[in-house]
């Protein structure tokens, strides 16, 4: 008879093994291009930028 396995109970490991790499500075400078386009009253689509 098979034993009843509750999902509470299934604590997978994982058999994949990868080389780690770290990086410890970025390859090229970052730009933060972010934008707060919503702070214009939400009509910010139709309005010239």
């Amino acid at each position: 008879m098979t034993k009843k396995l509750n999902l509470v109970d299934f604590f997978p490991k994982s058999k994949l093994k990868v080389k780690e790499t770290l990086i410890e500075k970025p390859k090229f400078p970052f730009i933060d291009g972010h934008s707060h386009l919503q702070l214009l009253g939400g009509n910010w689509i139709d309005r010239p930028v």
